[in-house]
């Protein structure tokens, strides 16, 4: 594992593998809302220049092939400066969606994907499934809610949806 320097004083951490050729690349800061990353630009056979965001050349030479553009590229542990190739993997738009921050700024409940339903008084889990809300049950209290709405990512890792428990993730069935 590397460090490369960025402009703003930031680094991205990179495989060893990956260093030698990054590293001949100037790579400037990209902020998308609250996510850092890297980019730079390079030149067009048609004398323009292009946009390249490091995560997506990592992802393909790890891949051997071209990311294409309906393809994106996740970082798993949602920060978009580690581009190792552990933590990079190709998404639909929904799966990576799945696996972003909270978006309220002042939830009521400290878990992402649940919410307080003051007619029923109980917390419901929620998780979004081909652009609806799903309900996965109300629960008594905020922390069986959370760890009905775990229970249920960890039996479809394919959604790519964010963990509350990252550091626990797998040992819940």
């Amino acid at each position: 594992m590397r460090e490369i320097k960025i402009t703003r004083g930031m680094v991205v951490t990179v495989d060893d593998e990956d260093f030698e050729f990054l590293s001949q690349s100037k790579w400037n800061v990209y902020r998308r809302k609250d996510i850092v990353y890297a980019k730079r630009h390079t030149p067009t056979n048609e004398g323009g220049r292009t946009t390249e965001y490091l995560h997506r050349v990592v992802l393909a030479r790890a891949m051997g092939r071209m990311i294409a553009k309906s393809e994106q590229t996740d970082h798993i542990n949602g920060n978009g400066l580690d581009n190792r190739r552990g933590n990079l993997r190709v998404a639909t738009a929904a799966q990576n969606n799945r696996n972003c921050r909270r978006r309220v700024k002042n939830p009521l409940s400290q878990y992402l994907g649940i919410t307080w339903r003051r007619d029923l008084e109980k917390w419901q889990a929620r998780i979004g499934l081909s652009g609806k809300n799903v309900s996965l049950g109300c629960y008594a209290k905020e922390m069986e809610a959370a760890l009905a709405r775990e229970a249920f990512i960890a039996k479809h890792p394919e959604l790519y949806a964010r963990s509350n428990f990252a550091n626990i993730r797998g040992k819940i069935e």
